[in-house]
């Protein structure tokens, strides 16, 4: 049999639909539906966790010895929520708190409460890579708000030469807002490629 076959005989066997196992493993159901139809293989770190939950050998898993019918159904662990939902719920605690705070001593909207809870948000409701998606938010928040409180022209803030004769704090804002918007790009392009290897 071929890993993939195994996979779904063994999902099967424990009684567990894809979705299931992809919760348990912290994947996405169609990357287990691949897996089962040989589309793509698991990592290694992933075949570890296949053959635990499974109470299988890796070379039983993949196919190099038979898998032991002796073996006692392995239970499903629920595992611990994913990381983005920790930060998420975290951050949108924090925001919801910081603007019912800043909302009841000083009766103004409060920019970072706000900002905090909409990052909480994404983080919760976004399942692939929400930190790319807060980072952009962020970009696109930063460049009209360098204007309103530096007075800086929104695309000024780009051109260190612009602040030539200026503070150095200045250029360095413009540097590391340039330092942001290529990380930013390099995270991107890496993330793009990545999923195009899937």
């Amino acid at each position: 049999m071929s890993l993939g076959e195994n996979i779904s005989a063994l999902r099967a066997a424990r009684g567990m639909k894809q979705d299931e196992l992809a919760a348990a493993l912290g994947v996405s159901r169609q990357s287990v539906s691949k897996w089962e139809t040989d589309a793509s293989v698991p990592e290694l770190d992933k075949l570890v966790q296949l053959a635990g939950l499974f109470g299988v050998t890796l070379d039983g898993l993949v196919g190099l010895e038979p898998p032991s019918p002796e073996a006692p159904p392995a239970a499903v662990t629920v595992s611990r929520p994913p990381t983005r939902v920790i930060v998420g719920a975290v951050l949108l605690g924090a925001g919801l708190l910081w603007t019912l705070l800043y909302l009841a001593l000083w009766r103004a909207l409060p920019l970072l409460g706000l900002y905090l809870t909409v990052c909480g948000a994404l983080c919760l409701l976004i399942k692939r890579r929400p930190g790319l998606v807060i980072g952009w938010l962020t970009m696109a928040l930063l460049i009209p708000l360098t204007r309103q409180f530096t007075s800086v022209r929104m695309f000024g803030v780009f051109s260190p030469a612009y602040y030539e004769y200026t503070a150095l704090a200045a250029q360095l804002l413009s540097w590391a807002m340039w330092l942001y918007l290529a990380a930013l790009l390099f995270l991107t392009a890496r993330a793009v490629k990545k999923r195009a290897r899937k």
